[in-house]
């Protein structure tokens, strides 16, 4: 048994001790490694669920995750914090998949030292014993050790039947179950020799063990083909669009899909590479591996798939739900819209239509002041003008003529102040009214030509009047006094 421990032997002696169960129940190692592969792959079966489902569920949010690709290509920083809020929200995580998919290439390794020493790890000697009995066997036969040096205990594990009696007395206590050795023909493929490549070299051989060596590790790169071909079309099938609908443009444009076409190809390439590295044995293992997950991958699939389905199937109603409301919301529109050709309503035409009349009245009391106080300066400057109208009646001026001149004056000064409410209405009313009617496309609001010279002749013409009306008081204050007095009152 083991004298010492390693790191590695948490993997290494559970699978050496299952191999070694397994080849003492069946007596072939071929078989052996093939139940040894089902049951890992029995044993995985829980994290290459995990894989899919997480695999899955990022296919799923693809659609998303080019909307925001697109929503934010020229800002990747916030495209990257857009996509990890995504995740984070949907519980998913950009190399769970991946991740959960390295587990059965990791195992290659530690299963890798169990084939390649097994000795040590099937007929569970101790390294020590293990290299004694590889140097007895080397001793006696060292025309039998001239491949790798990594492969002596696969072929002294072949010779120790032949080379018992050496062994007993090198060993003394070494048991009945080691010296029967370990047969690894297999259907007449020695699965403890590495498969030769080259097949135009001089060391080949046209016989069924080189060829049938040759095939394992052919076959295991085409079946790990095949399976992510399997697997990557699975994949696609669950990608929807917002409404749970399949989409298969974004299925085949999704950077998981560019991520999936390379790993295609690799996997099987380091596949074909380790079949031709290592002994046909792990070849064989995974070969039966990749044929297990072939039939468990589409299995999985489908019962995800019914979870996700069930989502999309509540998704795709939600939509069509969305749709009738809005498509309710637009024949309202319309009813409104032919109702109302001006596309408003009734209380906001009455709101509007309040606040120019507002806007009005405001600059109508502009108007009005303006006049008052252009009045309040005439009738000022008449106060001044007093010893001016006494020297003309002096001079034989008539009352008439006086008022004449008041009145014209007046008139002037009226006139002003309509043009100065002109330009109010022009710099206040007029524009906010276009404004308002182009935004809203309200033509009602839009002043007309005839209203805004209608508008300037009232202003101008009431401006006159109310000039000419507020010029009375003066005149009847100039006509009643003699000319002395209003000489006497000008001094």
């Amino acid at each position: 048994m083991f004298l010492a421990f390693q790191l590695s032997d948490i993997i290494t002696v559970p699978f050496g001790w299952l191999l070694s169960v397994l080849y003492e129940t069946t007596h072939n190692y071929g078989v052996a490694m093939i139940l040894f592969a089902v049951i890992v792959q029995l044993i995985l079966l829980p994290l290459n669920a995990k894989s899919k489902k997480s695999m899955m569920k990022m296919s799923r949010l693809t659609p998303k995750m080019q909307a925001i690709q697109q929503k934010y290509a020229d800002d990747p920083q916030r495209q990257n914090q857009a996509i990890q809020e995504l995740q984070k929200s949907e519980g998913v995580s950009m190399g769970g998949g991946c991740l959960w998919s390295f587990i059965p290439i990791l195992i290659l390794f530690p299963l890798f030292a169990v084939i390649r020493q097994p000795i040590t790890y099937i007929l569970m000697q101790s390294a020590d014993t293990a290299k004694q009995i590889v140097e007895v066997i080397k001793t006696a036969a060292p025309d039998m050790f001239t491949s790798n040096a990594a492969y002596e205990q696969v072929v002294a594990a072949q010779l120790i039947p032949q080379y018992a009696a050496e062994l007993r007395a090198a060993i003394p206590d070494i048991s009945e179950v080691v010296l029967a050795g370990i047969n690894f023909d297999f259907l007449g493929i020695n699965l403890g020799a590495v498969p030769q490549f080259n097949v135009f070299s001089a060391s080949w051989v046209w016989d069924w063990a080189h060829i049938g060596a040759f095939l394992i590790a052919l076959t295991s790169a085409a079946c790990q083909l095949l399976q992510m071909v399997i697997s990557q079309k699975t994949n696609d099938s669950v990608i929807t669009d917002e409404k749970g609908v399949q989409d298969k443009e974004t299925a085949k444009n999704s950077q998981q899909n560019q991520s999936m076409k390379v790993m295609m190809w690799m996997m099987p390439l380091m596949s074909l590479w380790i079949g031709f590295t290592v002994s046909a044995g792990l070849s064989l293992y995974w070969f039966i591996g990749g044929v297990v997950r072939m039939i468990s991958d589409p299995i999985m699939t489908n019962h995800y798939r019914k979870i996700y389905d069930a989502e999309d199937a509540v998704r795709l109603q939600k939509a069509l739900e969305q749709e009738r409301i809005e498509a309710e919301k637009e024949r309202v529109r319309a009813e409104r819209r032919a109702s109302n050709p001006d596309g408003i309503t009734a209380n906001t035409r009455t709101s509007l239509t309040a606040l120019v009349t507002y806007l009005k009245i405001f600059v109508a009391v502009i108007w009005v002041m303006g006049v008052i106080v252009l009045l309040a300066v005439f009738a000022s400057s008449v106060n001044e003008r007093k010893r001016e109208f006494a020297s003309l009646r002096i001079m034989g001026a008539t009352r008439g003529m006086l008022n004449a001149i008041i009145l014209k004056e007046s008139a002037i000064i009226g006139l002003i102040g309509g043009v100065i409410g002109v330009g109010a209405a022009s710099l206040v009313i007029f524009p906010f009214s276009s404004l308002i009617g182009k935004q809203l496309q309200l033509p009602y609001l839009q002043a007309s030509p005839v209203a805004v010279i209608g508008f300037i002749a009232v202003t101008i013409v009431c401006s006159t009047v109310i000039g000419i009306i507020g010029s009375l008081a003066t005149m009847w204050r100039l006509g009643r006094p003699e000319a002395y007095l209003t000489l006497r009152e000008g001094e």
